[in-house]
């Protein structure tokens, strides 16, 4: 997820701070938050007046509290998604069966199934 403007992120669960979530860089927090606020709270909306903070809580160390106040601000770009799959960063059907694909053996039995 690259993040312009915040509307369409979601502020726990993407991968939106330089490659990672803002859950995996507190993952001590991440028990403190309700599901409901997970699944829903939107980049754009978290960093207004710091909201991401009234998800909290059970505050369990401030420390964990200060990583997010390093947060930059926003653009008025609009977010985009970029597809890891694919040189160009954009989904495709190939793209998808190729990353579906990936790590998998090949195997011919393909060739002696339709040989019957």
């Amino acid at each position: 997820m690259t993040v312009g403007n915040g509307q369409r992120a979601l502020f726990w669960e993407d991968r939106w701070i330089n490659g990672r979530s803002a859950t995996e860089i507190t993952p001590l927090l991440h028990s403190c938050i309700p599901k409901r606020h997970r699944k829903t709270r939107k980049v754009e909306d978290g960093l207004q007046a710091n909201r991401w903070a009234s998800d909290i809580h059970n505050i369990i160390d401030i420390p964990e509290i200060g990583q997010y106040l390093l947060l930059t601000a926003l653009t008025a770009e609009p977010d985009n998604l970029h597809w890891k799959w694919n040189g160009s960063g954009t989904y495709s059907a190939h793209s998808a069966c190729l990353a579906n694909l990936h790590g998998s053996v090949a195997c011919n039995a393909w060739k002696l199934t339709w040989k019957c």
